[in-house]
């Protein structure tokens, strides 16, 4: 019987390290991929930073040499781009945090439902483990008895039949010392 949890268990070792490696792999691709977004990111955030810096000064000195007497108009115009540019950043970077929010549960539901199955999975085995110990150990106890039982008889036959010798032997040593004696 625990030969039988020996193998058992030495066939779901290597399940259970395969699994705690597959769920290293994908915690090392998650946190290279969350890695990755968040540099891509930065990188486009900086490039929309220094080309909306470039094209804005460009803007500024063509507008200043060309159109001195028009810099009101320019500035409300300008105020208004930059608060639509304004609102659609916001709404792509809330946009961009929705998603990312969703990943980042999708991620933690599937991680969660793993160590779930995971948890039922040891669970079951500590069960099985301690049903099978507490039968092994029964068995045990039983056979013990037995055998004890059976030694005990064994004891008590050889003994019955240890006396039947030496009653047979004395009996015989009695007859010979009477013919010896009668002659």
């Amino acid at each position: 019987m625990i030969k039988n949890l020996e193998d058992l268990w030495n066939k779901l070792q290597p399940e259970f390290n395969n699994i705690n490696k597959r769920i290293d792999g994908l915690e090392k691709n998650f946190n290279e991929k969350i890695e990755d977004l968040e540099n891509r990111f930065d990188e486009k955030l900086v490039n929309l930073k220094n080309e909306f810096d470039e094209k804005l000064g460009s803007l500024e000195s063509k507008f200043n040499e060309r159109f001195n007497s028009l810099e009101s108009e320019f500035n409300e115009r300008f105020n208004s781009l930059e608060s639509k540019f304004n609102e659609r950043f916001n709404s792509l970077e809330s946009k961009f945090n929705e998603r990312f929010n969703s990943l980042e549960s999708k991620f933690n539901e599937r991680f969660d439902k793993v160590e779930a199955r995971f948890e039922g999975i040891e669970n079951k085995l500590d069960v099985i483990t301690n049903v099978n110990l507490a039968q092994i150990l029964n068995e045990q106890t039983r056979t013990r008895i037995e055998l004890n039982k059976k030694l005990d008889n064994y004891i008590a036959k050889n003994e019955l039949e240890h006396k039947k010798i030496e009653y047979a032997l004395t009996n015989a040593n009695i007859d010979i010392k009477y013919k010896y004696n009668a002659n």
